[in-house]
């Protein structure tokens, strides 16, 4: 079956009655045929039994006709319109098989492609929708019992229709361009060039007078919106008309061809042939936020009069001509404009593939050999001298192509070096916390296993700070307004007679009820550091509402007025490696006003903890290292080093990339 056979009823009468006659005779027998499918496997050259041919009469041979004999049988070879070289219709042509091997070897389901067909496991038959289990069930049985198949009658020959290359060659478009004299015209004055005699030549022969020659204005104006797309400029328009020089006609048109506007106005005639866009298509339609690169090379090589050959060739293989070119990398872009979905399932993303693959053979063709290609993909062109084996051959050409942002450095050299140099200065601040690890830590570790203490904190926080309080018209509005330090925070810098306040008394897992205003909020702010991503369980009191903020994103607001108790909010935070900004806004409607605040810690990693639940004794390296490792952001000295490593890391030269 193909997929051009997908869901069509079987369109000849005399088989439908000659099936329906059969099956009037055999509905009787069905209890006989089950004994024959339990036994020892049929000898595929032996005579069928009775049994087995009504099993095939009724649960198989109903099914190809209707759904693979319109593409695989005789009558679809006589209409041309057999797929895949593949005949359902005869024992000889099901046994034999197409192009892609025998459809039913009796005795061997794994070895038959009609099985694995209609499982859709391999090619989709029915391709519209999958048959019922029940039909699967059956042809499963039929092959392992031997394929028993009563049809006899030899396979039709197929004879393949080669693609006559040599007289493809003949047609006008593949011949090759030849000198051809230009034609004489009656009217000799009107010719200025070789071209005009050609087309002077047509007019006169169809009996056509040529128009006068268009006054300055109107000639500038057509020119100037056929080269550029834009009206000429007034001043433009009063030179053009004054300038009675003898070659003012050639000034201006290599004046308008010079422009920038130029490339601007005619590569949109290309990049439509490209299938250019800036988003993918499909139902998410993703933007594209460099694919303009694409756009700008069509402008600058229409612009630079680059030549046709180089044009082609840089937009088909620009990156493996070229690689450290930015127009050659700019250029593939041709290759991945189509349209592609972004949002694909694992059983979709070959078809996918194979769909961006079709989509740059056929666009190669259309716009760059003025060939539908793509007409190829299912059968041997019907015009153009193209088989579906050439298709198939330029499809894998680009099968190793992938599809991606290209990052170019446009001093790779100056990269080098610079990396070079940043890597010697940043060398020392890997080799202390190195040195550290191997001298110091494991002792460290040592010591605290002894004291049999709770784990040390792994995170670092900083002193809060406070600033407000910052009034509004009523609890509400001050709740809702976000005023400036949800904008910006800058502990240096005042907010209005407002300033920063560090709060270094300000213990946590106590109440402070030391915040003022009514109808107002107060801000608090601190840091929170770790050396690797974790989640931090907290716990927020408040009186009365709260907004929590977590390095900008808020993560809490709950506007209930009450007074602060502890543990009224708990909540996570997921806290990224490096310095954590945490900023929390106590709004208060009248009275006094406070907050509480702790940090549960860090949770002991499972793996972690079932180590130290094992006798130190008995711990082997691997488990020591791994212990280690958790213990390490837990000890100050190794965190500070671990910062500055870090915080010079960060200082790292970065290319200028586009």
């Amino acid at each position: 079956m193909s997929p051009s056979s997908i869901g069509r009823n079987h369109s000849s009468v005399p088989h439908r009655v000659v099936i329906d006659m059969k099956l009037s005779h055999v509905v009787l027998s069905l209890s006989l045929a089950v004994p024959f499918l339990s036994g020892s496997v049929v000898n595929a050259d032996e005579k069928p039994t009775p049994e087995a041919v009504n099993f095939f009469e009724t649960k198989i041979r109903p099914v190809l006709v209707e759904h693979c004999y319109e593409c695989h049988s005789a009558e679809a070879l006589k209409a041309d319109n057999l797929q895949s070289e593949l005949l359902l219709d005869t024992r000889e042509g099901i046994r034999k098989g197409g192009e892609s091997g025998p459809a039913v070897v009796p005795g061997d389901v794994k070895a038959s492609t009609l099985i694995a067909a209609i499982r859709h496991e391999s090619f989709e038959m029915p391709p519209k929708s999958k048959l019922p289990k029940s039909v699967i069930d059956d042809f499963v049985k039929w092959v392992e019992s031997g394929a028993a198949d009563p049809r006899d009658g030899p396979k039709p020959e197929i004879v393949r229709k080669d693609v006559d290359v040599a007289a493809g060659k003949k047609f006008r478009s593949f011949r090759p361009l030849s000198e051809a004299a230009p034609p004489e015209a009656r009217n000799a004055t009107w010719a200025k060039n070789d071209v005009d005699k050609f087309i002077l030549a047509r007019q006169e022969a169809a009996g056509i007078t040529a128009n006068v020659m268009a006054d300055r204005r109107t000639f500038i104006r057509r020119a100037s919106f056929d080269l550029w797309g834009l009206p000429p400029e007034e001043a433009d328009v009063k030179a053009f008309v004054s300038d009675m020089s003898p070659d003012a006609y050639e000034r201006l048109i290599d004046r308008l061809l010079d422009g920038q506007h130029y490339g601007e106005r005619w590569a949109r005639h290309w990049l439509d042939l490209a299938r250019f866009a800036e988003s993918n298509g499909y139902a998410f339609d993703l933007d594209r936020p460099a694919a303009y690169h694409y756009r700008d090379f069509v402008i600058k090589a229409l612009n630079a009069d680059m030549p046709y050959d180089q044009f082609v060739k840089r937009q088909v293989a620009g990156d493996e001509l070229a690689p450290l070119d930015f127009d050659s990398q700019s250029a593939t872009g041709f290759l991945a404009a189509g349209p592609f979905t972004s949002q694909q399932t694992q059983k979709e993303r070959e078809r996918s593939r194979y769909e961006q693959l079709d989509d740059v053979v056929a666009t190669l063709g259309t716009s760059m050999l003025g060939l539908t290609l793509g007409c190829a993909r299912c059968h041997d062109h019907k015009f153009d001298p193209i088989g579906t084996h050439d298709y198939y051959r330029l499809t894998a050409a680009f099968a190793e192509t992938g599809f991606q942002d290209y990052d170019w450095d446009p001093d790779p050299e100056g990269t080098r070096k610079a990396k070079a140099a940043f890597d010697a200065e940043h060398k020392p601040f890997v080799d202390a916390r190195a040195k550290f690890e191997q001298d110091v830590l494991p002792g460290r570790l040592n010591e605290w296993l002894k004291t049999k203490a709770d784990p040390p904190r792994a995170e670092k926080l900083g002193v809060w700070h406070t600033i407000g309080p910052f009034s509004a018209a009523s609890y509400d509005a001050a709740f809702k307004q976000a005023f400036e330090p949800q904008k910006k925070v800058e502990l240096s810098e005042p907010v209005g007679e407002l300033k920063w306040t560090a709060k270094p008394e300000w213990t946590d897992e106590t109440v402070h009820n030391t915040l003022t205003g009514e109808n107002s909020a107060n801000y608090l702010y601190r840091t929170i550091e770790v050396s690797s991503a974790v989640v931090l369980d907290v716990s927020f009191g408040c009186d009365d509402g709260i907004v929590v903020f977590l390095n900008g994103k808020q993560i809490l607001s709950k506007p209930t007025m009450g007074g602060v108790t502890p543990d009224q909010h708990l909540i996570k935070l997921s806290l990224t490696t490096g310095s954590n900004d945490l900023l929390v806004k106590i709004v208060n409607g009248a009275g006094p006003s406070g907050f509480y605040f702790s940090a549960k810690g860090v949770a002991t990693p499972k793996d972690v903890q079932d180590i130290l639940n094992v006798e130190v004794e008995k711990w082997n390296a691997q488990q020591r290292q791994v212990v280690l490792k958790w213990f390490a952001p837990r000890d100050p000295e190794w965190f500070q080093l671990d910062r500055e490593e870090k915080e010079h890391l960060a200082k790292a030269p970065k290319p200028d990339i586009t």
